[in-house]
């Protein structure tokens, strides 16, 4: 339980500042995880193997081959009547320590895997967990970007653009229904709107000139994004589901990359009005920005987390871009305590949290393969790739949970 204890302790710390899958880990190991054995599922071999690597790549655990070396054991059963499952975690001693009994979930083993997985990571860490989270992401083929979604490790890749010219900038609202993204067309571009639910698209913007990187708010109700009206590009809010854009700031500068604070009262973004590109909060009603950050290095692409309350983003370093997080937990403002994440080599852009808070997906490039997803544990500062991303994917977003 010891292994349990220390893990749920740094979470709650941090948050208030097939086979088993192949994972190449770079900078510190899986050691703070603990381990865990999965029991053999009676009869089906499949999913067994799903709920290895669901929890492989969730990153609470770390699974082993070897029973007698694992800290603990999971066992997954399905009731006679096929109706309910059964996940019990005990430890080395066989002394139980989550016992869950759930109805089986609607969809294939997969997804069956996805959901119990999660019910365990909330009951042991009171995580959302982020197994059953869905990914959008942008992918690039002969030139043309299409925005694609796939679950949350990156299996089943599915196209929902096919609009022949670039899409990008997907973000997720607030209830996983709605996707938004920016549309190139000929003359100008457009914040185009996607209801997953009833598979209808609307676009929220289409004026001449720049409509580009929509953030729709936590509650859904809001959208704020960057326009070019006249000569310069600022930052808007629109209220859903019709309402006219409302300008927040008026610098000369070119505003960019907005995201909302967990209660959506507040907006974090990029803007180049003092030279580099900085970040920015305001508050989301209008008024004076201010620096987020002493630090007078470029940072761009901020994500704002939900649930841990912390700012990650993309940091210039040198020739290079990394990953790094700063602490909200108090208003003082400009803040010197961020953390850099990740430096490893290859630049390290649009960093995206998980539904977990603890987990960051981003995308990597490198001369050698291009550009892929990863994820980084904000915890323990491991990164490892996401499955099906080689080449040229990137601007990953994670929905919330269902």
């Amino acid at each position: 339980m010891r292994h349990l204890a220390v893990l749920l302790c740094l979470t709650i710390i941090n948050a208030s500042l097939a086979a088993d899958a192949t994972i190449y880990v770079q900078g510190q190991s899986h050691i703070g995880n603990p381990t865990v054995f999965v029991t053999p599922v009676r009869g089906d071999r499949e999913l067994t193997d799903l709920l290895r690597s669901t929890l492989t790549y969730s990153d609470w655990f770390r699974t082993l081959r070897k029973k007698a070396a694992a800290d603990y054991v999971l066992t997954f059963s399905v009731s006679d009547d096929g109706d309910s499952h059964h996940l019990q975690l005990a430890d080395k001693s066989g002394t139980e320590i989550v016992s869950l009994e759930t109805p089986v979930s609607v969809g294939g083993t997969d997804i069956q895997a996805y959901d119990a997985i999660d019910k365990l990571l909330q009951a042991v860490f009171q995580t959302p967990g982020l197994c059953e989270a869905r990914l959008a992401y942008v992918k690039e083929i002969d030139g043309v970007k299409e925005i694609y979604t796939a679950d949350f490790n990156g299996a089943n890749p599915k196209p929902l653009t096919a609009n022949g010219s670039l899409s990008v900038e997907p973000h997720w609202g607030g209830d996983r229904r709605y996707l938004a993204y920016t549309l190139y067309r000929r003359f100008n571009t457009d914040i185009v709107l996607v209801d997953l639910a009833m598979n209808r698209r609307r676009r929220l913007t289409q004026s001449i000139g720049l409509n580009s990187g929509a953030a729709l708010s936590n509650s859904g109700d809001r959208v704020a994004m960057t326009l070019s009206r006249g000569r310069n590009v600022d930052l808007y809010v629109m209220n859903l589901p019709e309402d006219e854009p409302r300008q927040l700031t008026t610098s000369d500068g070119l505003e960019a990359s907005p995201c909302w604070s967990p209660d959506d009262s507040k907006l974090c973004f990029v803007s180049d009005r003092q030279g580099r590109p900085r970040l920015y909060l305001m508050p989301a009603a209008g008024g004076a920005p201010q620096r987020l950050l002493a630090d007078p290095s470029e940072c761009v692409s901020p994500s704002w987390s939900v649930v841990s309350n912390k700012i990650c983003f993309s940091m210039r370093q040198g020739n290079r871009y990394v990953i790094a997080m700063v602490e909200m937990s108090n208003a003082t403002l400009p803040k010197d305590n961020f953390k850099v994440l990740v430096d490893k080599s290859g630049d390290w852009e649009s960093p995206s949290w998980a539904p977990d808070g603890r987990h960051i997906v981003c995308s990597r490039t490198t001369n050698r393969s291009g550009k892929a997803l990863y994820m980084v544990d904000s915890l323990f500062g491991t990164v490892f790739p996401l499955q099906n991303f080689t080449g040229d994917d990137a601007s990953p977003t994670y929905s919330p949970l269902p």
